[in-house]
């Protein structure tokens, strides 16, 4: 067995994880201004793992991201490089998992090949039951469908596609850019 932190991760995949203490003032961390950086850290816990990840959290105060991998409330961005974290009940409300309506999806100019990799996006992720930004986030995905790769070698040059992400979903990514373009 060994022991990590999520930092020291990045880059490598285990069997099996376990995430201890996504609650509330955890993640996202309390003193934390950049909460889309403290999600993109969760996600890199999330997707450690080839087998199974365990995440164990304070029942009465869990972390809000949790109710966006379960489906509970939508991925709400609310900060970016540079922004100012909101205070006062727009930071209380979101202490106790409330959330705003999410904005709409960011396009690009993939054309078919774009629209084609969100609607296949949309069911892996319900297939997985995890939010669709876990599977590829707007600008992979934009990124992807504008570079329009047709070998695992293009689309591994691709932002966002991983060794992982090329083993389990490298020829549907294709198949589907195929599909729609082809």
């Amino acid at each position: 067995m060994e022991l990590s932190t999520i930092h020291r991760i990045k880059g490598k995949e285990w069997g099996h994880v376990l995430i201890f203490g996504a609650s509330a003032g955890l993640f996202p961390h309390r003193l934390s201004e950049d909460v889309e950086g403290e999600r993109r850290v969760f996600h890199v816990a999330l997707t450690r793992a080839g087998v199974q990840a365990v995440i164990l959290a304070d029942r009465d105060a869990p972390s809000v991201f949790l109710a966006e991998l379960n489906g509970t409330a939508p991925h709400t961005p609310t900060s970016s490089p540079g922004a100012v974290r909101p205070t006062g009940a727009a930071r209380a409300d979101r202490r106790r998992g409330a959330s705003a309506a999410a904005p709409g999806a960011a396009t690009g100019s993939g054309g078919p090949g774009e629209a084609a990799l969100r609607a296949w996006r949309s069911s892996v992720a319900r297939k997985d039951g995890v939010p669709a930004y876990v599977v590829l986030n707007d600008k992979e995905l934009v990124g992807i469908a504008e570079r329009n790769p047709t070998t695992l070698r293009d689309l591994g040059q691709c932002r966002g596609m991983g060794p992982i992400r090329l083993e389990r979903w490298g020829d549907d990514i294709l198949g589907v850019l195929g599909s729609a373009t082809g």
